[in-house]
């Protein structure tokens, strides 16, 4: 999904789906940047001996979507141009979204939807909530 051909490559928070051979392609951009040793020190079968400071650990958790998703393959994509999209990054792009006529259009999700209920029996029919 794009809108003004801004995808979740220019660190928008756009849909988009892919595979099980790009997740993998994915999860080692994540990898490779992240973790708790330091690549910098190894013994003599490849392994990290020292740890990496506590600030610098972990540090996927600040990726930018672009980072992650940097060998996403759009031209050969199929893409959907949504015609109503509000990047919701940001604090100031929520308030447009809010002021928007399009948040006008956006109806409240049924209340059966947010329903918390524990110890649903698989293949009996729901009640009436």
């Amino acid at each position: 999904m794009s809108s003004d051909n801004n995808t979740v490559q220019n660190d928008y928070y756009t849909s988009f789906t892919f595979g099980k051979d790009e997740f993998i392609k994915y999860r080692r951009n994540i990898r490779k940047g992240t973790g708790m040793w330091s690549s910098e020190d190894l013994d003599s079968r490849g392994i990290p001996t020292k740890t990496l400071p506590i600030e610098e650990r972990w540090s996927a958790k600040h990726f930018k979507l672009s980072d992650v998703f940097k060998e996403l393959d759009i031209p050969t994509s199929l893409v959907y141009e949504a015609p109503d999209f509000y990047n919701l990054a940001d604090w100031n792009s929520y308030r447009n979204y809010l002021a928007s006529e399009f948040c006008e259009t956006v109806s409240r999700p049924p209340k059966e939807m947010f329903y918390y209920r524990e110890f649903n029996y698989i293949g009996e029919k729901q009640q009436d909530i």
